[in-house]
């Protein structure tokens, strides 16, 4: 890829990734449970609103790729329970559906140009 496209691609991290790590965040501490420790930096990068880098877009898209199952397990959703469940926290910490989104678009716009 090109190093002029590759500056045409923002990277940065949308206000909803922000929201939801900061909630995953704050679900882990209350609860003691739910995201891994790299689960727990990414949401502290997310917080920072760092520009995430390339290698790193690739890992939140495959994180969420891998995860998307979690939703269908109890707990996931509010109401149910167990809620939030393990896996509902790690996937707020990865920066929830916002994140996924965001993900999808960024390593789809890298994909692309490669």
């Amino acid at each position: 890829m090109s190093q002029e496209f590759k500056n045409e691609i923002d990277l940065s991290v949308s206000k909803g990734m922000i929201a939801e790590a900061k909630r995953g965040l704050a679900w882990r501490e209350e609860h003691g449970r739910g995201a891994t420790q790299v689960g727990a930096t990414r949401a502290r990068q997310i917080i920072r609103n760092e520009g995430l880098s390339e290698r790193t877009w690739k890992r939140v898209y495959s994180f969420f790729s891998r995860h998307e199952v979690d939703k269908q397990a109890e707990g996931f959703s509010p109401g149910e329970k167990g809620y939030p469940s393990n896996g509902r926290i790690a996937w707020s910490c990865w920066g929830g559906d916002a994140g996924f989104a965001r993900a999808k678009k960024i390593v789809g716009q890298l994909d692309k140009e490669d």
